[in-house]
């Protein structure tokens, strides 16, 4: 409605109406009505290129947020061409050390995590984190949440020292900023728990799991997302400490998480699997386990070229299977 009143007194090219669309389209996002969010940020775009030209930041704002939706959509190439180009606007016309360079180069990061360009997201994390740290100082919330990512980024690496003084940093900065009993902070629990367990120290990694699991359950809700992701790494820790029987009821409250809610085939496969094995080892039910990997298996073969995770995965769940004398279809 604000749109057509707007496009009668101030005609359809004039900026403010295209900021109305801006904000129309972030609400669609998070409603995740994502063509008709495109939709908005296309015509703001259109807008802000013709009435500001193509270097000014608002234009880089809306390429930002185009670059979001496409990057929700899965569509991370796209993704990348929107973001790259706010960042070289934002460059342009802010200064390459400014807040909103840093910022794109975050959402930079994020894309070329997903496209598993690994080196390409930590230089863009520690560039935004070198620039944010003096924008918004050593202690802001951000920060954290930057060190986390980085942290995780050197776990996949193995430079584990590394990636332990980053996610103690991050789990410093929440407590400061945010206090001892947010989410943020479970977060980072659960991200030294993955540490761990990526060294082979299950019992150590089993009580930072519990721990994130606690003040998840506290703070968000025994229902919320969030839970699946320490349940289902719970889980594995148990079955590798010969614990199946006790690893079944977490995998399958987080099986039950992930099956009602929207998450990521790889992560919902990687909960299916990890039931799977725990239902094997405790002679429990068999034909389940064999039916919860095969489906895992299936989810892998679907997922698209650009996630980094599916063909390892694939490989290790056909193997189990055909080690059960199930052929991996």
């Amino acid at each position: 409605r604000a749109i057509a009143i707007g496009e009668k007194i101030m005609g359809s090219a004039h900026p403010d109406l295209a900021l109305t669309h801006m904000h129309l389209g972030n609400l669609l996002t998070i409603q995740g009505q994502l063509a008709e969010a495109q939709k908005h940020h296309e015509i703001t775009l259109a807008i802000y290129q013709k009435a500001l030209g193509p270097e000014h930041p608002s234009v880089a704002k809306a390429h930002m947020n185009l670059g979001n939706v496409f990057f929700v959509q899965g569509d991370y190439p796209t993704a990348r061409q929107h973001i790259e180009r706010a960042v070289r606007v934002y460059e342009n016309a802010l200064g390459a050390d400014s807040h909103d360079v840093a910022i794109a180069r975050v959402n930079l990061a994020n894309v070329a995590l997903k496209q598993d360009h690994i080196e390409q997201a930590r230089a863009e994390y520690e560039r935004s984190l070198a620039i944010l740290e003096k924008s918004l100082g050593k202690d802001h919330p951000n920060i954290g949440i930057l060190c986390s990512n980085l942290a995780e980024i050197h776990r996949q690496q193995k430079n584990f020292e590394t990636s332990l003084q980053l996610y103690q940093r991050a789990h410093k900065v929440f407590v400061k900023a945010l206090g001892a009993k947010h989410a943020n902070v479970a977060a980072t629990l659960a991200g030294m728990g993955n540490l761990l367990y990526s060294q082979d120290k299950y019992p150590e990694a089993l009580g930072k799991f519990q721990q994130a699991i606690d003040l998840l359950d506290e703070t968000l809700g025994p229902k919320h997302l969030s839970l699946s992701s320490p349940l289902t790494s719970l889980g594995k820790c148990l079955i590798r400490l010969s614990r199946p029987l006790q690893a079944l009821p977490h995998l399958e409250r987080a099986l039950l998480i992930r099956s009602q809610q929207k998450t990521e085939a790889k992560n919902l496969a990687e909960t299916q699997f990890a039931l799977a094995r725990a239902l094997w080892q405790t002679l429990r039910d068999r034909t389940r386990a064999l039916a919860l990997a095969e489906k895992a298996m299936n989810l892998v073969k679907n997922q698209g070229a650009d996630d980094s995770h599916p063909n390892e995965d694939l490989g290790k769940y056909q193997n189990w299977l055909e080690e059960r004398g199930r052929r991996g279809r």
